[in-house]
C-alpha cells in the first residue's frame, strides 16, 4: 500500500494515523480545557448615589474591571436596549456586552479586498437591529446583523465613500459623515440613498468626530474645528451652533432628555450641554474631577451611550482601554 507516494504496511499506516489521531486529539482536548478555565468577564455591580448625596453625576463604575486586561482601543459604543456593541479597532473585533458589561461574545468582519485588515472605527445600531460599521481600512461601511456576522453587507448607494469617520442612525435615517468632500451622506432605514449634505456650509466641516440624530436635528462634533453644530436633516441648513469651544469633540449622546453629553478627547472629559439655554449644565468627568474616586477620571475619552432606562452614561476611553460609567441625575430636591 503507498501513503503520501511511499510503500507501507498496512499495520504501519494504522499505527501512524492512530498516533495522528492521539496527538491532535490531545492537542484539542488541552485547547477546550483552557478554553473551559479562562476566567469569564463576568457583570459589574454598579454604584448609585447614597442616600444623603446631593451630587449630580457619580461614577458608577468600568468595565472590564482593573483585574482584568483592558480592551484593544475601543474607540466606539452603541447599545440595542439589551445589549452594547463596543468596537475595539486594533484586533478589528466588536465585543458584544451586556448593560453591566459582561462579555457575551466578540466578532469580526472579513477584509474587503486589498484592504490590510479590517479596521472599525465607529458603531450604530440601525432601526431594524443590524449594526452600522464604519471600517476605515477600505473606506466602507458594513451592515451586519449582530446575531449573524457572517451575513453583511455594503451601504453602498450614492456617491461613492471617500473616507467615512462616523455614522448614526435614529428615526428612520442614517447619516454617514464623510471627511473626503466634508460632507454627511443621508440614507433612509434600509440604506437607500437619499441626500448629501453640508457641502456648502462655511466654514466647511473637517473631521466629523461623532453625530447624533434627535428628532428634526442632526447634531455634528466637528472634531478639528472644534465644534457642535445642529444640522436640518432635510436640508442641510445649520439650525444652530453651540456657543462652546471645545478642544477635540468627539461623540455626542442625548442625556437626560434634551441635554448633549459631548465628549472632548483633548479636554479630558464630558460635557453636559443644555443647547436651548446655550450653556455647560454640568461636567460629567474630567481628568480634574475632584468628586470621584480613584478611577472616574478619563485619560482620552473618544464616545460616549446613553442609557435613559437608567440614566447612565457610558463612555469609552481608549486611553485606559475601558469603558467608563456614571449616573446622571438632575440636581435633587433639597
Amino acid at each position: 500500500m503507498k501513503f503520501l507516494g511511499r510503500s507501507v504496511s498496512p499495520r504501519r499506516l494504522s499505527l501512524t494515523l492512530l498516533t495522528v489521531a492521539v496527538v491532535f486529539g490531545g492537542a484539542l482536548a488541552l485547547w477546550l480545557l483552557a478554553l473551559s478555565n479562562r476566567p469569564l468577564e463576568e457583570g459589574i455591580d454598579y454604584a448609585d448615589f447614597s442616600a444623603d448625596s446631593t451630587a449630580t453625576v457619580v461614577f458608577a463604575g468600568e468595565f472590564p474591571p482593573l483585574e482584568r486586561d483592558p480592551m484593544f482601543r475601543p474607540l466606539a459604543i452603541d447599545g440595542d436596549g439589551e445589549r452594547m456593541f463596543v468596537v475595539e479597532s486594533n484586533p478589528g473585533q466588536i465585543s458584544v456586552r451586556g448593560y453591566d458589561g459582561s462579555l457575551l461574545e466578540t466578532f469580526t468582519i472579513p477584509a474587503a479586498q486589498d484592504a490590510p485588515g479590517f479596521f472599525p472605527i465607529d458603531v450604530a445600531v440601525l432601526d431594524d437591529g443590524r449594526l452600522g460599521v464604519v471600517d476605515a481600512a477600505a473606506a466602507r461601511v458594513v451592515i451586519v446583523d449582530p446575531d449573524d456576522p457572517e451575513t453583511f453587507e455594503l451601504l453602498d448607494e450614492g456617491p461613492a465613500m471617500l473616507q467615512p469617520t462616523s455614522i448614526e442612525a435614529s428615526g428612520g435615517l442614517i447619516a454617514v459623515a464623510d471627511a473626503g468632500d466634508a460632507s454627511v451622506r443621508v440614507y433612509d432605514a434600509d440604506g437607500g440613498f437619499e441626500r448629501v449634505l453640508g457641502r456648502d456650509l462655511q466654514p466647511q466641516l473637517t473631521f466629523v468626530g461623532g453625530m447624533l440624530i434627535d428628532e428634526a436635528v442632526i447634531w455634528i462634533a466637528d472634531s478639528n474645528a472644534g465644534r457642535v453644530i445642529g444640522l436640518d436633516p432635510r436640508t442641510g441648513e445649520m439650525i444652530t451652533s453651540l456657543q462652546q469651544r471645545f478642544d477635540l469633540p468627539r461623540g455626542i449622546a442625548l442625556s437626560l432628555g434634551s441635554r448633549l453629553s459631548i465628549v472632548d478627547t483633548f479636554a479630558r472629559e464630558v460635557v453636559l450641554f443644555d443647547p436651548v439655554d446655550q450653556v455647560i449644565a454640568d461636567i460629567v468627568a474630567n481628568e480634574d474631577t475632584e468628586r470621584f474616586d480613584e478611577g472616574g477620571q478619563l485619560d482620552a475619552p473618544e464616545s460616549a451611550f446613553w442609557d435613559a432606562t437608567e440614566d447612565r452614561l457610558y463612555v469609552v476611553d481608549p486611553g485606559q482601554g475601558r469603558v467608563k460609567v456614571y449616573g446622571v441625575r438632575e440636581a435633587p430636591a433639597q
